[in-house]
């Protein structure tokens, strides 16, 4: 069942707007600032992101200059909401990759039609770019952490073959000291059938703390994984810091 985060400042919109999605079988987020889309964006990783543009502090562009900024957020696609027609506002929101546009007061099969169309377009955007990605692991160290995102469905062959290939006795050495954070939030599915998988790349580290930052998906592994002590499962970034700034290596 498809996320969809919806971001307006008017509260009484985002309840109906939930209610319409709810309807229909979407499950749904919502935040009321730029800000707190931003974030939740972050955190959970929708499939699509309904987005107003007039909004007090950080209005939409902002909130899209924020989005594209981040590389595991810029191919959520995004619909823009606004209340007017203007074109300048139209052009400047298409120039930031906005997949479509809604105008409010909206004819709600219209507004249906235009999620599912989004929605169908992000998944085969999501096939497109899975299907041509040569690395399916991404390695970043800085400040002494290393964290690794993984970009493909674990389910897939090579991805397997990839970590077994990357997580090498050379790379565990040189990496021994850092802290070890290992990043879901990319991935565009986690099911229940890839716990195994996930098992097997966390065997890949004996014996080392590792950090696990699971978006959208942290439901599931609580529900589904039966991790060691030294595995510990966020949401979010925000929440490692937090614990790491406490002392919980």
């Amino acid at each position: 069942m498809e996320l969809i985060l919806a971001v307006d400042d008017d509260k009484n919109f985002l309840d109906m707007v939930t209610n319409q999605l709810h309807t229909v079988g979407y499950r749904v987020i919502k935040a009321s600032s730029g800000a707190e889309g931003v974030e939740m964006a972050r955190t959970g990783n929708p499939d699509l992101i309904l987005l107003d543009i007039g909004m007090p502090v950080m209005d939409g562009f902002k909130v899209l200059t924020q989005l594209k900024a981040d590389e595991a957020l810029r191919d959520i696609p995004v619909i823009m909401l606004t209340a007017t027609a203007k074109k300048e506002d139209l052009h400047k929101a298409m120039r930031f990759g906005v997949i479509d546009y809604i105008l409010k007061p909206y004819d709600v099969n219209i507004f249906t039609k235009k999620i599912q169309s989004a929605l169908q377009y992000s998944q085969m955007l999501k096939e497109k770019i899975e299907s041509e990605r040569s690395q399916h692991i991404d390695i970043s160290r800085s400040g002494g952490k290393t964290v690794i995102a993984f970009l493909s469905r674990l389910r897939e062959k090579y991805v397997i073959d990839e970590a077994r290939r990357i997580f090498s006795a050379h790379f565990l050495k040189t990496t021994q000291k850092d802290i070890t954070i290992v990043d879901l939030r990319s991935l565009p599915e986690l099911s229940p059938e890839e716990m195994p998988i996930i098992g097997i790349i966390l065997k890949l580290f004996p014996e080392r703390e590792l950090y696990i930052v699971a978006g959208r998906h942290y439901g599931t592994l609580i529900a589904e994984a039966d991790f060691e002590d030294r595995i510990h499962l966020f949401i979010s970034f925000g929440d490692l810091e937090l614990h790491l700034e406490k002392g919980g290596r």
